[in-house]
């Protein structure tokens, strides 16, 4: 009989010490495959399957490209890339960013959502932003179980919190019970009629051939969603919003997806980052404006002279305008 042998874990920040403590009370004869997805730098190689292995009484390491996946091993998502289930292999995919994330906890549950349904348990962990949400609602309407930190007991409670209210999770639990909730779980055999319709196999389905962008699947991208008045902040084409039971996130045709408060976030870093190249053009523009001024000078024409040095104070105006703004503290 089926058991529950796949354990996906995703965190972001305060999450290496939360997984230290998990890894750390899982039994050396844990007969289980367990994979993490730790938001780290995209830029340089990660210590973290070192780190864990120094805790951990199982096999810690970062998977190659198709490896096949062995019980009792523990598995560390490598930087800058997502890591997929399928086949009883795991994939690694330089694919669009999930909530501006690579690897992404949500591409990880869903993938392992889809392939292995009620035998996945999905565990969220301390993080900021709500990474991980809707990957886990993916496990629940595969037949999975849902496990999530308690917030008040994380370093970052927001992601935890976002799962915990987004899902109907089976446990919430402070870091030292985890453990313990897992060794009994794994020996609970599956119930496999707990998984649900199956349109949310068909949506997770979707969802991973975009992120490889398989052109069949990029073609047909407004088949789970409806176009919103949103653009895609990584590459302005149009956000679909797609409508997961009570989940609502958007993605655009070529793969990147958002829920709603990562892209929020990732507005108004644009914005701002708009606003400091406006203020710069600004000063440049008064900079040149009076140069040129000052040559006209130079020519005895001072009706271009006064027009340019006009130019220069209002371009110089405005530029500060734009400093003051930038440097009032935008609202917690």
């Amino acid at each position: 009989m089926a058991k529950h042998d796949i354990i996906v874990v995703g965190a972001s920040a305060g999450g290496i010490d939360a997984l230290k403590k998990l890894i750390q009370g899982l039994p050396k004869d844990f007969p289980a495959s367990i994979f993490v997805v730790q938001h780290l730098s995209p830029h340089r190689e990660s210590t973290l399957p070192d780190i864990l292995q120094r805790v951990s009484k199982l096999p810690v390491s970062s998977p190659d490209h198709q490896k096949k996946i062995q019980q009792g091993h523990i598995y560390i998502a490598p930087p800058d890339k997502h890591l997929v289930l399928e086949n009883s292999h795991m994939n690694l995919v330089h694919g669009p960013k999930e909530n501006h994330s690579r690897p992404s906890v949500d591409v990880l549950f869903r993938s392992a959502a889809l392939q292995y349904g009620p035998r996945v348990i999905g565990i969220v962990l301390s993080g900021s932003l709500g990474d991980g949400a809707s990957g886990l609602h993916a496990i629940k309407s595969a037949g999975g179980i849902a496990i999530v930190q308690d917030p008040a007991d994380a370093i970052y409670p927001s992601m935890p919190l976002s799962a915990a209210l987004q899902v109907s999770v089976d446990a919430l639990l402070p870091l030292e019970k985890i453990p313990e909730e897992l060794t009994k779980l794994i020996r609970q055999p599956v119930n496999s009629m707990k998984s649900k319709k199956n349109s949310k196999k068909k949506l997770a389905k979707k969802e991973l051939e975009i992120l490889e962008l398989k052109e069949e699947a990029l073609n047909k991208e407004g088949e789970y969603g409806v176009p919103s008045v949103y653009s895609c902040p990584d590459c302005r084409g149009v956000l679909w919003e797609i409508k997961d039971g009570d989940l609502v996130r958007f993605r655009c045709r070529t793969g990147h997806g958002y829920l709603p408060e990562i892209l929020s976030e990732r507005q108004a870093d644009n914005i701002e980052s708009t606003l400091w190249a406006a203020m710069t053009a600004l000063e440049e523009k008064s900079s040149l404006s009076m140069r040129l001024a000052t040559r006209f000078m130079g020519f005895g024409d001072s009706l271009a002279a006064q027009r340019f040095r006009t130019k220069s104070k209002d371009a110089l105006k405005k530029a500060e305008a734009l400093r003051d703004f930038l440097m009032r503290e935008e609202p917690k």
